[in-house]
């Protein structure tokens, strides 16, 4: 049976990786493997030992061994003085080997005729290293035999237990990370060591005299964490300041990656309301060729609508509009439908129609918070376009730095809103699509299937040259369906349609909606919260969408969002006072309401006693309505029957005579509680 180079105990594991591993049980090869236990199915089985010679070769297994140096002598590389002393033990060891071979001598009795020979070979050497001692050899020759190092080198020395017990470390560690590793933490490792020397005394987990040092608290830390000041840093300096490119970001395909950031412009610009020193830019970038896809310039701080509005520059044509309107002559228009769109984390792209523009089939990413890293691309151009304009009127940037002078306090004849975008775009579509890029550049030095040293020049070799498509463009129903807010409202021939704030919808429409859907129908409605003048009934993905018009919109009125609308409504009831005469008339109705002299209310009655009362009085009410039908006869004799006394004289009663006029008026009253009832 052969032996391997294995012996048992020996561990193989991948590399960082402690808790999986093969364990040797049997250092002899059963044709050609070896028979390992494995850690991870708790079974033995039998594993190439070829196989495994090749994974230690290339590094895919690390071998551990029993007492083997937990830093190799070749990592010991500025340790001079231990190779010496390596080469001196195994020349010995050669000596002394080759000496029991030809005298048949013990290991013993080999060394003093090895160490004779050595000084006989180095007598004319003046500064000769000394041959090693006997206990040095022994233990060399030990570990040559256990397949380990003749000497281990100073960086594995230390304690072969731990100075501290396992609880002070986990005390320790815990004081760090409570205190230590916070944001923004006023401890200092100072403060961390003095305040574990006399909690972990009083705790009783350090009874040594030698008090804790400060190197044990740095090596902790440094066991906890591998960046003592990432973690202490503001979380929102942390990316800025730690953040480092692991991979170069590469698109193969135009509109494989468009990255879109808004820039604040150091400018003071003229509009038709007044000087604003508050100008962003929105602006895209294709990341492929360099090349600008779209841009919106906007007064005040941006919001979603003009994320949005700049990303319909690179979904639909509506570039060829705005090149006209600024009187720019480019000839490309590129649009369509982008793989992955790349957002900072500013409050104009965290609203929910911008993560619906996955719907599109779009998908949506955001940087985070101060992470330029993470769109390098539109970052350059950010700062190529503040480098390039900034020697024009009303800039506030000065060697580099935004707001560092004032063009209206220094006379500048400052530009109109018109003006500045116009200079934006030209640079855009003039100079920067015609400026040589180094990664262009490196690209056709290195691929060979690509050309275009510029944005202009590697775009269109990629969509006209090489015939790459660029994705179709969103259909309008999709776009809608995606971006606009949806609701279902019931269709209404008076009112039309109604949406939040109660605005009405109607318009030419209506009469097919009420033939097609009936009145009282409920419709799918769709509506821009950006535009208030318009709702739209979605009918089908394939059917074009049914627009209906506000009720008191004007061919000249504003778009504004429903918010605005309805805010502006509002104002114009803000500083109006209710005339005098409507405010008397409510007070006269409230007083004729409040004071119509009813009666002292009543204790209320059980609903025992109100039903018994409405029987009664219906009763009465019945008994009345009888009498009438049935009046009394007039053969019914009236008065006192005739008297027998013959001394009256004998007349018959008149009936004619009897007359009630005089008779006072009877009330129908209740007897419990006294109210009049007829």
């Amino acid at each position: 049976m052969t032996l391997s180079d294995l012996r048992s105990e020996d561990k193989l594991m991948r590399p960082g990786e402690t808790d999986s591993y093969w364990e040797v049980l049997d250092g002899h090869l059963h044709d050609g493997a070896i028979l390992v236990f494995d850690s991870e199915t708790h079974a033995s089985r039998f594993v190439s030992y070829d196989d495994i010679r090749t994974h230690i070769a290339d590094g895919t297994l690390v071998l551990r061994r029993k007492g083997m140096a937990r830093v190799s002598i070749a990592a010991q590389y500025d340790n001079p003085a231990l190779h010496s002393k390596v080469r001196l033990l195994n020349e010995a060891l050669r000596r002394i080997d080759d000496i029991r071979e030809q005298r048949g001598l013990s290991f013993d009795a080999a060394i003093p005729l090895a160490r004779e020979a050595y000084l006989k070979a180095n007598a004319d050497v003046p500064l000769v290293c000394p041959f090693p001692s006997r206990a040095t050899l022994y233990r060399a020759h030990t570990n040559q035999r256990l397949g380990l190092p003749v000497l281990k080198g100073d960086k594995n020395k230390g304690n072969s237990t731990a100075r501290y017990s396992k609880e002070l470390v986990a005390f320790v560690e815990d004081v760090i990370q409570r205190e230590y590793l916070v944001t923004e933490s006023k401890w200092t490792v100072l403060d961390v060591t003095a305040f574990v020397n006399r909690e972990a005394r009083r705790r009783g987990l350090h009874l040594a005299e030698r008090a804790i040092s400060s190197k044990f608290v740095n090596a902790r830390i440094r066991e906890v964490t591998v960046d003592a000041e990432y973690d202490r840093m503001d979380p929102l300096h942390r990316v800025a300041g730690k953040s480092f490119a692991t991979k170069r970001i590469r698109a193969a395909l135009p509109f494989a990656r468009i990255e879109q950031d808004a820039l604040h412009l150091p400018f003071v610009a003229v509009t038709p309301d007044g000087v604003t020193r508050t100008i962003y830019l929105i602006i895209a970038i294709d990341v492929c060729s360099g090349y600008p896809v779209g841009w919106r310039l906007i007064i005040g701080a941006p919001r979603e609508m003009d994320s949005l509005l700049c990303l319909e520059m690179y979904l639909t044509p509506a570039k060829r509009a705005r090149f006209a309107e600024l009187g720019i002559d480019h000839r490309l228009n590129v649009f369509g439908t982008p793989s992955q769109v790349i957002f900072d984390n500013g409050p104009e792209t965290k609203g929910s129609r911008i993560v619906r523009l996955e719907r599109l089939g779009i998908d949506v990413k955001h940087c985070k918070a101060k992470e330029a890293q993470g769109k390098p691309f539109i970052e350059r151009l950010n700062r190529s376009l503040k480098d390039a304009l900034q020697r024009l009127d009303g800039c506030t940037r000065v060697d580099g730095k935004d707001g560092m002078r004032d063009p209206v306090a220094l006379g500048d004849t400052l530009l109109t809103i018109e003006e500045l975008e116009k200079w934006i775009v030209r640079w855009l579509y003039e100079d920067w699509v015609n400026t040589p890029l180094e990664r262009l550049r490196w690209d056709e030095l290195l691929v060979d299937s690509v050309k275009g040293k510029t944005p202009l020049e590697r775009l269109t070799y990629l969509t006209e040259e090489m015939g790459h498509p660029i994705t179709l463009p969103p259909p309008r129903g999709q776009w809608v369906s995606a971006l606009f807010e949806h609701k279902i409202c019931t269709l209404s021939a008076k009112t039309g349609i109604s949406l939040e704030h109660g605005f009405r919808y109607r318009g030419d429409a209506m009469s097919y909606l009420l033939n097609t859907y009936g009145d009282g129908a409920r419709l799918h409605v769709v509506y821009n919260p950006d535009d208030f003048r318009e709702a739209y009934v979605h009918e089908g993905d394939d059917l074009p969408l049914v627009a209906l018009t506000h009720e008191h919109v004007r061919p000249d009125t504003p778009a504004w969002t429903f918010g605005e609308a309805k805010q502006r409504m509002d104002a114009g009831l803000a500083d109006w006072a209710v005339p005098d005469q409507k405010l008397r008339f409510i007070r006269d109705l409230d007083d004729a309401v409040t004071n119509s002299g009813k009666g002292k209310k009543h204790k209320s009655r059980s609903k025992r006693e109100e039903n018994k009362e409405t029987v009664q009085r219906a009763r009465e009410s019945s008994a009345i309505e009888r009498a009438v039908a049935r009046p009394l006869s007039a053969a019914v004799p009236f008065g006192p029957a005739r008297s027998t006394n013959p001394l009256l004289p004998s007349q018959d009663t008149q009936p004619g005579v009897i007359s009630y006029d005089d008779a006072p008026e009877m009330n129908i009253v209740n007897r419990n509680t006294g109210e009049k009832l007829l």
